[in-house]
């Protein structure tokens, strides 16, 4: 049996030996979060299950699966073109049975020792082909500027807690420099500076009336107080988390 996985290759480059002497070194890797966009077997289109996609990661030699069901994750290790992918450890969700069989059919897949073709930039260890790119390319972050962001969730130390019913909070930049808060009981506006993955915060004047629903006037309270001063963000594909201290705000991309 073949498995063809065509990869994205991350290259890094080492350079040894004594003064006046050069290795290029060129080490081609495995590295980071691929979405498979194509599947054959035997040389026929494999379709995945509906509604489910497969994602492959290899990071600090931990390799991770996920195909609609639970994450699988194991050592890997890559001996000139050999990868090894170790025993894999599974999360226990319960799942419709076609994705708990497509789970154990991918997971099969890497049971045994492939064997990596840099320069097709394949690994051959069945009948299989799963074409990959790079998560990025596939879904890549949202801008955090041009999009229309909705309040999805809040963050207390380890707690989280779902938003409460009424009208969705949305944040927005306008330009570079102001972002509008619309949802709240109370207007929310501040003059922001984004500098690498930080944001810092200088809130406009706004009203302060008290909302007909604790929980919409809690919300309203716990917003504010985290859009204030210094904050760090994060983008992952359509999720924004601001976070200030141990308080934290999720946000969707609409």
């Amino acid at each position: 049996m073949k498995l063809l996985v065509v990869l994205a290759l991350a290259i890094s480059t080492a350079a040894c030996g004594s003064e006046g002497s050069h290795d290029p070194g060129l080490m081609p890797t495995l590295a980071g979060d691929y979405v498979v966009t194509a599947v054959t077997d035997g040389g026929q289109p494999h379709a995945v299950v509906r509604g489910t996609e497969i994602r492959l990661s290899f990071a600090d030699g931990r390799f991770g699966m996920r195909a609609g069901c639970n994450g699988m994750s194991g050592t890997y290790a890559i001996d000139g073109s050999t990868l090894t992918v170790g025993p894999l450890a599974s999360t226990e969700m319960g799942c419709p049975k076609p994705r708990m069989d497509q789970d154990a059919w991918l997971a099969g897949l890497f049971a045994r020792p492939a064997t990596i073709d840099w320069q097709k930039q394949t690994i051959t260890a069945g009948e299989v082909v799963l074409t990959i790119l790079p998560r990025t390319a596939v879904h890549p972050d949202q801008d955090l500027r041009r999009t229309r962001w909705v309040l999805d969730g809040l963050t207390s130390g380890d707690t989280a807690s779902s938003v409460p019913a009424g009208p969705p909070v949305v944040l927005r930049m306008e330009g570079t420099d102001v972002v509008q808060v619309s949802g709240l009981c109370n207007g929310f506006g501040a003059d922001v500076e984004v500098a690498g993955g930080g944001i810092r915060w200088m809130p406009h004047m706004r009203t302060l009336m008290a909302c007909a629903d604790p929980a919409r006037h809690a919300l309203d309270d716990e917003v504010s107080s985290v859009l204030t001063g210094r904050t760090t963000y994060r983008i992952t594909e359509k999720t924004l988390v601001i976070t200030r201290g141990d308080a934290g705000l999720t946000f969707r991309a609409e």
